[in-house]
């Protein structure tokens, strides 16, 4: 294999940014997990009720990526010139729009809680349920974005230990009150989803000011200071949106595309809401690694690009897209071997039970799928600066393809949840097609500062 890099740096680089990001993502998601699978041993409304809240947390998480990937894009390229200080003004771009949307996402579900959950199911039980935990958990959004778009922008300058520190800590916070707060524990009353509710405000609240005091007086690298980010400084505003714009639309088709998923089972039946519910979590977190790894190798390829190595990309692409095919061999046979383990965490109905083994299987195959494709598109293509590629993609093979047979499926042949939950999320097969032959065939790097 000569194509294959011998430098062992590139290896270390790589390999250290995945594991600091996939750490932190486990964890990240693990905060989410934990109001899953303890709202699950307290009943299976509330767990379905938070599941749906998560959904639009998935959307706002899903459009800060983008945010903070257009931060990653101009700021790997810096900081691969040594030229920390630009940097300084995308992050203060990035911040602000970050935490607009953040409070656009609170106003939103505080105005019509109803009708936005309502797009999810038509179960008056699990809206009701669902109802009373985006009650408190709408505030949490600008809280997760000023947070999470920092974390974003210490990424551009390779810095990615605080991130799991982070998530650690909220991780450990929110499990310790939601026991609490949920079971009515240690002379709390008996919460129930509430209790999850306030127990993940008050893990944000922390993680808010955990970032802050690093970001203003532990890091040594970009040295931001309170001025910075709140400047309106826009003067290349054109090259940020240049970058982010397209990558923010990408993730907001695509989990507008995931909630529209999670409707279509909804609908389909109670059983079908809960099992993919649980479905959603646990391909978050077994395909995290192989998802983290489209942000390190963004990062990766962006700065090799700054530093003038663009005779070395073409060797690094083929050489990351081999690791990304064992990643998700690895990730699938964990999964397909922790199953049952999984499962055990929850008490379901037997139908629920069942429709869940059958789905964690198919799953298997989906994940391997995924390792592949997404860092392809997010990773080495997006971070060879073309945005627009992935949103062209993703928008068409999940809305034009994916989608509309998904609805035939459930609506119109009413065949099995099952069935319809292949097809729904069969897009990443045909997306490893085409982003195989993209990135084999097509010069797809440039050089986005003069």
């Amino acid at each position: 294999m000569k194509f294959l890099i011998r430098d062992k740096s590139f290896y270390k680089t790589f390999l250290k940014i995945s594991v600091a990001l996939a750490l932190q993502q486990l964890l990240n998601y693990c905060v989410n997990l934990a109001d899953n699978v303890m709202l699950g041993a307290y009943s299976e409304v509330s767990m379905s009720g938070s599941a749906l809240v998560s959904q639009i947390h998935y959307i706002l998480q899903l459009m800060i990526n983008g945010i903070g990937t257009g931060i990653v894009m101009i700021g790997s390229r810096y900081w691969g010139m040594k030229q920390p200080e630009q940097i300084r003004r995308f992050i203060g771009m990035g911040w602000k729009f970050a935490v607009l949307l953040g409070a656009l996402f609170t106003i939103a579900t505080m105005a019509a809680p109803h009708t936005i959950l309502s797009f999810f199911t038509n179960d008056a039980e699990v809206l009701a349920q669902g109802q009373q935990y985006l009650l408190i958990m709408c505030w949490t959004f600008v809280l997760f974005s000023i947070s999470y778009s920092l974390i974003w922008s210490l990424r551009s300058v390779e810095t990615t230990f605080i991130g799991p520190v982070l998530s650690g800590v909220s991780l450990i916070l929110n499990i310790c009150l939601n026991y609490i707060f949920i079971f009515g524990k240690l002379g709390a009353p008996e919460m129930g989803i509430t209790g999850a509710a306030l127990a993940t405000l008050i893990s944000r609240i922390a993680e808010v000011l955990i970032t802050l005091a690093y970001v203003f007086f532990g890091d040594k690298k970009l040295r931001l200071r309170l001025i910075d980010l709140l400047r309106f400084d826009f003067t290349e505003v054109g090259l940020y949106l240049k970058a982010a714009l397209p990558v923010t639309g990408t993730l907001l088709t695509f989990s507008l595309g995931v909630s529209a998923q999670t409707a279509i089972l909804g609908h389909s039946s109670t059983a079908a809401l809960a099992a993919n519910s649980i479905m959603s979590v646990v391909w978050q977190i077994a395909a995290v690694v192989g998802l983290t790894c489209g942000s390190a190798s963004a990062i990766v390829i962006g700065k090799a690009i700054g530093e003038g190595k663009e005779d070395m990309i073409n060797a690094y692409s083929k050489t990351l897209q081999l690791m990304y095919i064992l990643i998700g061999i690895i990730s699938a046979s964990v999964l397909f071997a922790l199953r049952d383990f999984i499962l055990s965490f929850y008490d379901l109905t037997p139908e629920t039970m069942e429709l869940a083994r059958q789905m964690i299987m198919a799953l298997c195959l989906i994940v391997l799928a995924s390792c592949y494709q997404y860092p392809v598109s997010s990773g080495i293509i997006l971070g060879g600066g073309n945005s627009k590629y992935s949103f062209i993609v993703d928008t068409v093979v999940m809305w034009l393809v994916a989608l509309p047979l998904g609805c035939v499926s459930a609506f119109i042949l009413r065949w099995p949840p099952l069935v319809t939950f292949c097809i729904v999320r069969g897009d990443q097969f045909l997306k490893v097609l085409i982003h195989g032959y993209w990135v084999n065939k097509r010069k797809w790097y440039r050089q986005l500062i003069k």
